[in-house]
C-alpha cells in the first residue's frame, strides 16, 4: 500500500469513527456547530442565573514581563502545602472504591451516585481543584516547576477514554509509589492531556485519572491537552457522552470550567548532590511555542520555563487563548521540513510544525535538556525526535479503529543520562 492509499484509508477510518461517535446526536445540531455553541451559551446563562456560578478561582491575568533578564523560578513545594492542609477527600475515596477496587471500567452507563451524580462529580472536581490544582501551587501564566534529586519520572500520553489502558497504568503506578515510599525515594507521574473524546468510556477515563491524582497528590500531575477544550469536545465525543450517559447536562459546563484550571507546562529540575547545574525536563501536550515570523527565518523564542513570557490559557475556548497557549496544545515536531524552512503552518489548521533548528534554539533559550509530549498517534506508541531530546508518547491501545502498541515513558535518574529512558508497552509490560 502506497502512502496516498494509506492516507486515504486513515481519512476514511477517521470519518467512520466520527459518524459512530455522533450517531445519537440530533441531526440538526450535528450539521451546525453554531447550534452547539448557542446551546452551550444558553446553558451557561442558566447556570449563572440559577446558581451564581463564578470563576473567581481562576488566576487574574498578570502584566507581560518585558525585561530580558531572567526571573527567579518559583518552585512548587507540594509536600509543604499538603502538610499544612487538613486533607479530606470523601468524594475521591468513593470514586477510588468505584473504579480501583470495584473495577467499574466497562459500562459507560454506570455512574457513582445515581440521581446525585452531579453532586459527586462536582465534589471530586472541587477536591482536585483544592489539593492538586490549587492556585498557591500552580500559576497558569507560568510553567509548573518542581525539583527532584533522584528517583523516577513517568509520562502518560493521550488516553482518549481508553480506560483499560488507564487502569493498567494506575495499578502499575500504585505499586511504584508504594515501593518509593517504602524506600524513601522520589517519583513523579505526569499525564500529558487528552483524557476525553473518541471513546464511549471517556467520562469514566477522566474521572478515574482525576481520582488517582487526588489519592496521590504528592506524586501525580495532570496537564491540559487540546481535547480539554469546548469546541473540540463538542465535535469528537465528550459532549455526546454527557448527552447520552449522564442525567445532568450542566456537567458539560462544569467540566469545561474545570479544564480551564489545568496547567499547560510542567518542568522537572533534576539535580543530584554531585551536579553543578540541573537537568531540566519540560513536558507539555503538543509542542514548543514560538513567535510567528517568516518561515525561512529563526523565530523569536519565548522563555516559558523561567516565566519571562507569560501564557494566557485560562479559557474554555481555544480561540480565546493567547497564541503561545494555543501552540503548546497544537504544535508538532517535524524532522522532514523542506530545506531552508525553520517551521511551517500545521496541517491541523492551527499552530506550526517546527524543525530541529527551532527546537534546539528553544531548548537553549529555556535552558532545557529534554521535552516530553503527546498529541500524535504512532502505531508503535512512541517516536523520538532530534537526537533523543524530544520524546513523543501515545497511551491509548485503540484509536479510531486502529490497534496501537500504547506506551508510557520512564526516566530513571539512577542510570546514566543518555541511557536513563525507556518505553513500556501498557498491555504487555505493566
Amino acid at each position: 500500500m502506497n502512502e496516498k492509499e494509506k492516507e486515504e484509508e486513515e481519512k476514511k477510518a477517521m470519518e467512520e469513527a466520527l459518524m459512530d461517535i455522533m450517531e445519537d446526536i440530533n441531526l440538526e445540531e450535528q450539521k451546525s456547530e453554531a447550534a452547539f455553541i448557542k446551546k452551550l451559551n444558553l446553558l451557561r446563562e442558566e447556570i449563572k442565573t440559577k446558581e451564581q456560578f463564578t470563576t473567581t478561582d481562576i488566576l487574574p491575568k498578570e502584566p507581560q514581563i518585558t525585561s530580558s533578564q531572567s526571573v527567579a523560578i518559583k518552585f512548587a513545594d507540594i509536600d509543604s502545602f499538603l502538610a499544612e492542609e487538613k486533607i479530606e477527600t470523601p468524594f475521591a475515596d468513593e470514586f477510588w472504591e468505584f473504579y480501583y477496587n470495584n473495577k467499574q471500567i466497562t459500562d459507560p452507563r454506570k455512574f457513582l451516585g445515581g440521581n446525585t451524580v452531579r453532586e459527586k462529580i462536582l465534589g471530586l472536581l472541587g477536591e482536585v481543584s483544592e489539593y492538586v490544582l490549587n492556585p498557591e501551587l500552580i500559576n497558569l501564566n507560568h510553567a509548573f516547576n518542581e525539583k527532584m534529586q533522584s528517583g523516577k519520572l513517568y509520562y502518560v500520553g493521550d488516553t482518549h477514554g481508553s480506560i483499560k489502558d488507564t487502569d493498567k497504568c494506575i495499578r502499575y503506578f500504585v505499586k511504584q509509589i508504594e515501593k518509593t515510599e517504602l524506600n524513601n525515594e522520589e517519583i513523579k507521574i505526569i499525564f500529558l492531556g487528552d483524557y476525553v473524546d473518541r471513546n464511549k468510556m471517556d467520562i469514566h477515563n477522566l474521572l478515574y485519572i482525576l481520582t488517582f491524582a487526588m489519592k496521590y497528590p504528592k506524586y501525580v500531575r495532570i496537564l491540559r491537552g487540546n481535547h480539554e477544550e469546548v469546541t473540540i469536545n463538542m465535535r469528537y465525543g465528550f459532549w455526546h457522552s454527557i448527552n447520552k450517559y449522564l442525567p445532568n447536562l450542566y456537567l458539560f459546563n462544569d467540566f469545561e470550567y474545570f479544564f480551564m484550571k489545568l496547567p499547560l507546562v510542567h518542568a522537572v529540575h533534576y539535580q543530584s548532590e554531585t551536579m553543578v547545574e540541573p537537568r531540566v525536563i519540560v513536558s507539555l501536550h503538543g509542542g514548543i511555542p514560538i513567535y510567528d515570523n517568516k518561515f525561512t527565518e529563526m523565530p523569536k523564542i519565548p522563555n516559558i520555563v523561567e516565566g519571562l513570557d507569560l501564557l494566557d490559557s485560562s479559557y474554555s475556548n481555544i480561540d480565546e487563548m493567547g497564541d503561545l497557549s494555543q501552540q503548546i496544545l497544537w504544535n508538532d515536531p517535524a524532522d522532514d521540513l523542506p530545506p531552508g524552512m525553520f517551521f511551517l503552518p500545521s496541517k491541523r489548521g492551527i499552530g506550526f510544525n517546527f524543525g530541529k533548528e527551532v527546537f534546539d534554539e528553544w531548548m537553549k533559550q529555556n535552558k532545557a535538556d529534554r521535552l516530553i509530549r503527546g498529541h500524535e498517534v504512532f502505531l508503535e506508541g512512541f517516536k523520538n525526535f532530534f537526537n533523543n531530546r524530544l520524546f513523543s508518547v501515545f497511551s491509548s491501545s485503540k484509536y479510531v479503529f486502529r490497534r496501537l502498541e500504547a506506551k508510557i515513558l520512564e526516566l530513571d535518574f539512577s542510570k546514566p543520562w543518555d541511557k536513563n529512558w525507556k518505553y513500556l508497552t501498557i498491555q504487555k509490560e505493566l
